[in-house]
């Protein structure tokens, strides 16, 4: 139970005196689960405010597109399509751009993540650990000495 892992935290405290940090999983997790809020909270704001960019980029775009174009829209209403065919014309080739724009983004975001990430090793840093040559690394991992269940 939670209480009785706070207690043995406080044993071993107490035990140790000020030679010893003693963390919990209780509190670990809490810490984790404070910095994943914090962090989709700021990845959200960040696709926001992406959203609103790649709008107002789109809107410039098609806004230019319709001034450059008025040749060809002139000659669309003179072989007979209506206001609302040309509307539907142009917001269709916003939506193009808009679902093109995502699909390629996604992907090299996807490529880009996956190079910065470590796929291929020559993109990736680990530091040299004490001794070693270079072109070596070292990885060091903890694991708890306690496991206590909750």
């Amino acid at each position: 139970s939670p209480s009785a892992v706070e207690s043995v935290v406080e044993s071993i405290q107490n035990y140790f005196g000020g030679n010893a940090r003693v963390f919990s999983s209780t509190a670990l997790l809490q810490t984790v689960q404070s910095i994943t809020t914090q962090l989709t909270i700021f990845l959200g704001s960040v696709a926001v405010v992406t959203l609103f960019v790649a709008a107002v980029g789109i809107t410039n775009t098609m806004f230019v597109s319709v001034m450059e174009r008025t040749r060809e829209i002139g000659i669309l209403k003179a072989l007979g399509y209506s206001p609302k065919q040309i509307l539907s014309l142009f917001l269709s080739e916003a939506a193009l751009t808009g679902i093109l724009g995502s699909i390629f983004g996604t992907m090299l975001g996807v490529v880009l993540s996956y190079l910065i990430g470590g796929g291929i090793p020559s993109f990736s840093f680990r530091p040299p650990g004490p001794g070693a040559r270079p072109g070596q690394s070292q990885t060091t991992s903890y694991s708890p000495v306690f496991s206590p269940e909750l």
